[in-house]
């Protein structure tokens, strides 16, 4: 290597910027994103619906002929670009900035660059999941022809099963900011995961606190519903399919009004410390 090329490598490194350990508090987040919301409830709360009705729009449309390549065209060309306006949304709500629907069809504007990042995030996806089998097919291969008992065998598996769940887990929560990256920051896909990897490092395991703890509490609520219902319904108190329709009108209405808006302004408020921290850094 010549002296130049030593000169140019150093200064490149020294431009790698590091993300540093943000202050992350469970509480807090809940605390803002809940400040946030009620602010801007009256008008968070009508797009909520709206953007959850058009979520479920899916079960008409598998209804109908072709069904499956109706929803399939519906979520990958509309939905899936329609959410990333809906982030957006909540994201400038949680920066105090001016809001309205109009912002929920943002995504629309950057639509090849949204489908190009939703295209490479799956191939990353692909790519991930065939590197773990081939990983996971060598060493039960490797396994089998050693003269080991069943139960290390078993033992031995349940290991790469488990780290594999870990790892994927840990794989999706680097690239889950890429929606803001997109809609902030980033013009291209690969720049867009790039930035999502960078800002999340030295934060995952508070990210995966805060966003497992906010499922736990969508599955605690929507779960006592579910089991209230199922047994008035059991008990004769009204048929099964009456049980169906107000099982489901509470979950997603609680899921829609409370529950979505909560978790994605929380969201939104990590993005933003995240992405302020990095971008000092």
């Amino acid at each position: 290597m010549s002296e130049e090329q030593k000169e140019s490598a150093k200064k490149e490194q020294g431009n790698v910027k590091v993300q540093k350990k943000v202050k992350l508090s469970i509480i807090e987040i809940i605390k803002e994103s809940w400040g946030v919301y009620k602010t801007n409830f009256k008008i968070l709360a009508p797009i909520s619906i709206l953007f959850g009705v058009l979520s479920l729009a899916y079960m008409l449309l598998m209804k109908l002929p072709y069904g499956i390549i109706l929803t399939v065209i519906y979520t990958v060309f509309f939905l899936s670009v329609l959410s990333f306006g809906y982030y957006y949304l909540f994201y400038k709500a949680s920066k105090k900035e001016d809001i309205s629907i109009k912002i929920l069809f943002e995504g629309f504007k950057k639509y090849w660059a949204i489908f190009r990042t939703m295209i490479l995030g799956f191939l990353i996806l692909i790519a991930f999941i065939l590197v773990v089998g081939i990983i996971s097919a060598i060493i039960f291969f490797i396994s089998s022809m050693l003269p080991i008992p069943n139960l290390v065998s078993i033992f031995l598996a349940g290991i790469v099963v488990f780290l594999t769940i870990i790892i994927g887990l840990a794989f999706l929560l680097k690239l889950s900011f890429v929606v803001l990256a997109i809609m902030l920051s980033c013009n291209k896909a690969k720049e867009a995961i790039k930035y999502s990897w960078n800002i999340t490092k030295n934060n995952l395991i508070k990210i995966a606190v805060i966003f497992f703890t906010y499922i736990l509490v969508i599955y605690l609520i929507g779960s006592p519903l579910f089991i209230i219902s199922y047994k008035n319904a059991l008990a004769g108190v009204y048929t099964a399919s009456t049980f169906s329709i107000i099982y489901n009108i509470f979950y997603y209405a609680l899921n829609f009004i409370l529950l979505m808006p909560l978790f994605t302004t929380a969201y939104s408020i990590i993005y933003d410390k995240l992405s302020t921290a990095y971008d000092k850094a």
